[in-house]
């Protein structure tokens, strides 16, 4: 059938949707939920002006607005909650009891030491999702510049498909609970604990990161089987993904019970 002339689109419509194409599959491209590369963990979405924490449009100044609904951002910031494009130790709720609050090295020595932890996510399905996994924790040079907070990686292995990952593609930020002791006072009504609590990214690692985090893991929770480990890495790698949390802000909290032991 002949399409009449008035209905053909003229060259201008033609243009601009190829641009909109364009336009939307070079944002859904640059925004990945997981990317394999990394870290700093930007509040605004360059892509979208999306606020990664309060989930609605944010865009402010310095911008240049395009027409009635479309700005370009030159540094997108979010103005409804943060000052920055950039996640800071400022972000997150401080500790209440702060003379509970254990000091960086401790929580550093908690996350090389314990052999299990909660990995908690924002879920797929409206519910949060926290799954308990085997890890392994990296610290990271600035740890040395920095003794006052934790930084480096946490290091996760899974298969190549299921839940978590799910929730991960859904939403990369993530929290990470590890607790360290736990020892019950009845007679006190009380508990000797001490937890560690990790905020980061989560992202899928990629060559020789993943290879280095799967011999993290493995020399971890095999010591002293170095070629065991190395034998099961080369066999089991390519059916096996590596998912690395870049630390974001890492807290630590003991008991009243230890407390009072350290004499504090």
């Amino acid at each position: 059938m002949r399409m009449d002339a008035r209905e053909a689109p003229g060259s201008a419509e033609i243009a601009l949707s190829a641009a909109l194409t364009a336009s939307l599959a070079s944002a859904a491209s640059a925004s990945p939920a997981i990317s394999t590369a990394s870290p700093r963990s930007p509040i605004v979405s360059s892509a979208t002006s999306d606020c990664a924490v309060s989930r609605r449009f944010a865009t402010s100044p310095p911008s240049h607005r395009l027409s009635r609904s479309h700005y370009t951002v030159g540094t997108p910031t979010c103005y409804y909650t943060h000052k920055s494009n950039e996640r800071s130790e400022s972000m997150f709720v401080p500790m209440r009891r702060s003379k509970q609050q254990l000091p960086a090295d401790e929580c550093a020595a908690i996350l090389r030491g314990a052999t299990a932890g909660v990995l908690g996510t924002a879920g797929t399905d409206g519910y949060p999702y926290a799954v308990p996994v085997s890890f392994a924790y990296v610290p990271s040079s600035e740890d040395d510049a920095a003794p006052d907070a934790v930084r480096g990686r946490i290091f996760l292995h899974c298969a190549t498909t299921g839940h978590k990952l799910d929730a991960l593609d859904a939403d990369p930020h993530v929290c990470f609970t590890v607790i360290a002791q736990s020892e019950p006072v009845p007679e006190k009504l009380t508990d000797r604990f001490c937890s560690v609590i990790a905020f980061g990214t989560a992202r899928r690692a990629e060559g020789d990161e993943k290879a280095e985090g799967l011999w993290a893991l493995g020399t971890k929770y095999a010591p002293g089987l170095d070629a065991v480990v190395s034998d099961e890495i080369a066999t089991t790698a390519h059916r096996t993904e590596v998912i690395a949390i870049d630390l974001e802000s890492v807290t630590g909290k003991e008991g009243l019970e230890l407390l009072r032991e350290r004499g504090a």
